[in-house]
């Protein structure tokens, strides 16, 4: 009877639980930079301003009463007949400054000169050259600084009785009014190729989840676009590129996907802003889920079950260690509750119950080495079986050997973790773009207990794109 008093005073004691914490790890958000390069091909443009520009520029046929001034004879009259005609535009670029090049070819015939020859002819070439530097104005579209001249190379005229006759001033004009035309159409044909809607495309596939681990625990990147920023235009290697930076909100999610930010329409860029290359940054949570702790922690202690703990004023006990549990607690510390069963020298008491550890996770920062210090077990013995307990979770081989079980290396965890995070968003299809992401630089920070599990933050940097990428169909 006494035994069974004293047993069950055990269960009554002056350790209680400690309460237990469920708030989530805290995931800060990030502010990121995407590189969103819009681009289209130099043939493509070359074709359609080839397409648009005729090839017979200029057609002449008139009579001219001057053709030229000569001593004795006076003016002398002829018809001009004949046309410029152009060869293909060629087009090149580097820099923000595409190139064209178009050659052009003319035939022009003075007939009935003076009334007295019947027909003179010649021939005549020009090179026109533009150079259009390219740019970007408030709504998205295409703007270009165009230099264009042109030269003959051959000027077209005639000699007539120790005379020349030219014609390059019925073509010139003519030809003016073709540059002007260039200058017009270049930006328009960039905008067929680079339009606002493949802006506004982009931009809204970026208001998106990725799945940055499958389980253990489930892990999602949320991106939201904030703002959307000019660059500048780039020409390589036969490519235009409208070179955009985008500023995102990254979020970490650990569970269930969550749901996609609202959507907001693309933006007006801002006037003479570019965008900061401020890096791709997001957070990577490394979570130790808590059920996975205590049997480690369980099995450590059962190595004790074989050996005498001394209890003062009771002598040698043997402990049997019934179950481990783990859960967060106040001013980031676990609760560790030891389950117990003790066998006392002489079997006069039956002591039995769980008593309460706290202890601090700790870790320096960059390190996936984990510790637990300062070990505490808040309570008094309020009868001589809890006290037996209370002894037995405060001898040396008990304090021991929760601290090494709980010494934990993160260092596999967070590998994992970061392989599985850089191939989920190494290359991921949204739409008809291409999320490219590449990872430079991580480092972890300092652990603690949160409702998931220890939570180790790690911080991400590297580099993003948002590509247009259309899938095959």
């Amino acid at each position: 009877m006494l035994a069974l008093l004293l047993a069950g005073c055990s269960r009554d004691s002056s350790n209680p639980a400690p309460p237990r914490v469920t708030a989530p790890a805290d995931i800060r958000s990030a502010s990121s930079a995407i590189a969103v390069p819009i681009s289209a091909r130099i043939s493509d443009l070359q074709r359609l301003i080839n397409a648009e520009v005729p090839r017979t520029l200029v057609t002449i046929n008139e009579a001219k009463p001057a053709c030229a001034k000569l001593p004795v004879i006076g003016n002398v009259s002829c018809r001009l007949v004949g046309q410029v005609t152009r060869g293909p535009i060629a087009i090149t670029g580097k820099g923000d400054v595409l190139t064209l090049s178009m050659p052009v070819d003319a035939v022009v015939s003075a007939k009935d000169i003076g009334k007295i020859i019947k027909s003179e002819t010649a021939t005549a070439a020009a090179v026109v050259v533009a150079k259009v530097k390219l740019t970007s104005i408030g709504d998205w579209q295409p703007s270009a600084k165009v230099d264009i001249d042109y030269r003959w190379t051959r000027k077209p005229g005639i000699d007539f009785l120790g005379k020349r006759i030219t014609f390059a001033g019925r073509a010139d004009p003519e030809l003016q009014k073709l540059l002007k035309r260039l200058e017009a159409s270049v930006p328009k044909h960039i905008a067929k190729l680079q339009p606002r809607d493949k802006l506004a495309d982009a931009w809204s596939k970026g208001f998106t989840s990725i799945k940055l681990n499958d389980h253990n625990p489930p892990v999602w990147l949320r991106l939201t676009p904030e703002q959307l920023r000019f660059r500048r235009y780039s020409i390589e290697k036969g490519v235009i590129t409208l070179e955009l930076g985008a500023t995102a909100r990254t979020e970490t999610f650990v569970g269930e996907r969550p749901a996609d930010p609202p959507l907001t329409p693309l933006p007006p860029p801002a006037p003479f802003q570019i965008a900061p290359d401020t890096g791709f940054r997001f957070h990577i949570p490394v979570i130790a889920d808590y059920a996975e702790l205590e049997p480690v922690l369980e099995k450590a202690l059962k190595k004790l079950e074989k050996k005498p703990i001394p209890v003062p004023r009771v002598g040698d006990v043997r402990a049997e260690f019934t179950d481990v549990t783990m859960y967060p607690t106040n001013g980031g510390r676990l609760a560790i509750g030891l389950g117990l069963k003790v066998k006392t020298p002489r079997g006069w008491i039956d002591p039995r119950g769980t008593v309460w550890v706290t202890g601090q996770p700790y870790n320096e920062p960059g390190s996936q080495r984990v510790k637990v210090r300062d070990l505490q077990i808040a309570g008094r013995p309020d009868s001589t079986s809890f006290g037996v307990l209370l002894a037995v979770a405060q001898s040396d081989g008990v304090r021991t050997e929760v601290t090494n079980a709980l010494s934990e290396d993160f260092s596999r965890d967070y590998n994992r973790i970061l392989a599985k995070a850089g191939e989920a968003i190494a290359q991921k299809q949204l739409g008809d773009f291409m999320l490219t992401t590449t990872i430079s630089d991580v480092k972890n920070g300092v652990i603690y207990p949160a409702g998931q599990g220890l939570y180790m933050p790690v911080d991400a940097t590297g580099t993003a794109a948002l590509r247009f990428a259309p899938q095959r169909k």
